[in-house]
């Protein structure tokens, strides 16, 4: 991994591009040695084990939507590649080689990359408001009340130190729809989810919320 390019990784650039276009290539590796793969990004914050709830669902591929309230959670390019259960069988790892071929050849980021093969770049591949079918493999959107993004129910409005206790049915709460950074860095401060000691140099783990 060149340093220089995460160093120059803002978001939208073309080194962003290309940063998050590796994701699904380390991916797509462990797949291919047997594992199921759970990805989650680093402004990804857990309330609980979401891991029972992930494997229920009985699909080859659950994955965070990225949707507004008010549109269906597999709308268009409204995968989120932040937060998936990846199993390892055939379907899905042909799934992500396509994705890495398709992502490599395209001018964007890795999140419409997975719409764009799985659920068709028109929307072909998509079963009611919460599937994709793709060559044999399901992928089925999480419900936002339990995996929410960014914008999700304005959960991010809430009361600095409220959340956990306003929403206790969250699996994890995803601090995207925020541009840069900082600005992320300041939103997990403020609503006391930095779980580290600068002191002592380790993570912090809460008992309860």
């Amino acid at each position: 991994l060149d340093n220089t390019l995460v160093a120059h990784a803002s978001y939208g650039t073309d080194a962003f591009k290309q940063l998050t276009k590796m994701k699904s290539r380390v991916v797509l590796r462990l797949l291919k040695m047997g594992v199921n793969v759970v990805w989650t990004d680093c402004d990804i914050i857990w309330f609980k084990n979401p891991l029972p709830d992930l494997i229920s669902y009985q699909v080859d591929l659950v994955i965070q939507t990225n949707a507004p309230d008010d549109e269906k959670l597999n709308g268009y390019r409204r995968i989120n590649s932040g937060f998936y259960l990846a199993k390892s069988n055939p379907p899905t790892i042909k799934a992500f080689e396509d994705i890495v071929v398709f992502a490599a050849k395209s001018a964007m980021t890795e999140q419409p990359c997975f719409w764009d093969v799985m659920c068709g770049k028109n929307g072909e591949n998509t079963i009611g408001d919460d599937r994709c079918a793709y060559n044999g493999m399901v992928v089925r959107l999480l419900d936002r009340r339990l995996y929410p993004n960014g914008i999700t129910l304005g959960i991010w409005n809430a009361t600095y130190g409220t959340i956990p206790q306003r929403y206790p049915d969250l699996f994890i709460l995803h601090n995207n729809w925020i541009k840069g950074s900082e600005a992320k860095q300041e939103r997990f401060e403020k609503h006391g989810f930095v779980m580290f000691d600068p002191v002592e140099e380790l993570c912090l783990y809460p008992t309860t919320w």
